[in-house]
């Protein structure tokens, strides 16, 4: 088994189920997607889309806010990609929902330009090649398609005093976790800036469209992202 499934596996605590259960509606609409939350920008992004053919969620998790966003907006197909899923999964979840197992670090079995909507929800950072994930990704958006990424930001202002201090940045699991778990933050590989984030983007051939911090004090943190958020979520698309 590959060390990064085996890592997720045991994240998750065995293999994922998505679409086992009755899906509430209101519920999952309240904690992903009201403002400052991490799929807010996702709804917003939705709402502005030409067309709905297709939804993609990479790193789909138990897959909620993805059935949610299939239901809402009426997408054609909506599939959901996860590492910690079953090797054999295949199965839907409603009509138009699906899952399978797959691995961000290699290309998907998707064709090029057939994606309207696609989440990438704390992925990117876990991937051995960050570039080559962008570039997957502008290579699966359909041409008036929009992608919702989120990263985690390593130079906010408790990071910052975390190093003055001589400690590690934290960008997943609280510090003394890591050593309990052995899980190094998270099994983070890589961390990003605002700046870094919006160059990544421009050297893979994605224009940045908008950004918003995620958490409490939102509106706050949009002021001074930088400094003042640990985690955001942009929009980008094709030139």
């Amino acid at each position: 088994m590959p060390a990064e499934r085996d890592f997720y596996l045991r994240h998750h605590g065995g293999e994922l189920n998505p679409g086992s259960a009755a899906l509430d509606a209101n519920e999952v609409e309240g904690r992903h997607f009201a403002y400052g939350q991490r799929y807010w920008l996702a709804r917003r992004a939705a709402e502005g889309l030409q067309q709905r053919a297709r939804l993609l969620e990479i790193g789909c998790g138990n897959g909620e806010p993805l059935r949610w966003l299939a239901q809402a907006f009426g997408f054609e197909e909506a599939l959901g990609v996860d590492i910690a899923l079953p090797e054999d999964a295949g199965f839907e979840a409603e009509a138009n929902v699906r899952f399978m197992q797959g691995d961000f670090n290699d290309p998907l079995p998707l064709s090029d330009g057939t994606v309207d909507l696609l989440l990438a929800m704390m992925v990117v950072e876990h991937v051995f090649d960050p570039f080559a994930a962008m570039e997957e990704i502008r290579r699966l958006l359909a041409p008036s398609g929009m992608a919702v990424i989120n990263l985690p930001l390593v130079a906010g202002i408790k990071n910052r005093l975390r190093l003055l201090a001589g400690r590690l940045p934290v960008t997943s699991r609280p510090y003394a976790s890591w050593y309990k778990d052995r899980q190094w933050d998270g099994n983070h590989l890589h961390y990003f800036t605002l700046e870094s984030a919006r160059r990544l983007c421009a050297e893979t051939g994605l224009q940045w469209v908008t950004h918003t911090p995620v958490g409490r004090l939102t509106t706050i943190k949009r002021a001074w992202p930088e400094l003042l958020a640990s985690e955001l979520t942009f929009a980008v698309k094709r030139p």
